[in-house]
């Protein structure tokens, strides 16, 4: 979850200018399509797409739980589902939508995968969601974005590494798991730099 919530809340703040640096504003240009009067373009896209990443970065956890608990049976009802939904959606939506429904339809279903993997998971393993766990997450997010919203003159790639050395602080200030994750990362380094 740590990494789940950050890729999409700080990918889809970068999202224009990420594109902007590997397509170029002809690129940025060239890949928007109006749908009823709104600009729908490769920006907009890679942040629907950043959000899918999430939710399949989260639901990895849980559905490697049910493989290693050899439930199967439970995985293979949701991936089929979710390939159904997949494939149905993509065909209705795709025609009308271009690749906005795509990266739509793509969070959907993964969504679904989520939710189906995760309900499941929780009543094999008795697990309960440590929702004030997922709280100091969203707090740790938020000096980032306050310094993303004081600082919109700064090359984008200075803007996310200060964010994420803000987020990484704040995770290790108001949790212990974060701070031994910071802890071993920096061990590591120092241990690289004297090889």
């Amino acid at each position: 979850a740590v990494l789940g919530l950050v890729i999409p809340v700080y990918g889809l703040w970068f999202a224009r200018d990420a594109v902007l640096l590997l397509g170029g504003e002809s690129y940025v240009s060239a890949s928007t399509v109006g749908y009823g009067g709104l600009a729908i373009g490769a920006p907009l896209t890679l942040g629907i797409l950043l959000v899918f990443v999430s939710l399949t970065y989260l639901s990895a956890s849980f559905t490697s739980g049910l493989l290693a608990a050899k439930q199967l049976k439970w995985l293979l009802v949701i991936n089929i589902s979710a390939a159904v939904l997949n494939i149905g959606l993509n065909l209705w939506l795709i025609p009308t939508y271009s690749y906005l429904a795509a990266a739509v339809v793509s969070v959907a279903t993964q969504l679904l995968v989520l939710l189906g993997a995760g309900f499941y998971f929780c009543r094999l393993y008795s697990f309960r969601i440590p929702w004030g766990g997922l709280g100091k997450i969203i707090v740790a997010l938020v000096p980032g974005l306050v310094y993303l919203l004081i600082t919109p003159q700064w090359h984008f790639l200075i803007q996310l590494a200060v964010a994420l050395m803000l987020y990484a602080a704040m995770l290790s200030l108001l949790m212990p798991e974060g701070r031994q994750l910071l802890e071993s990362v920096f061990a590591r380094s120092r241990l690289r730099q004297d090889v």
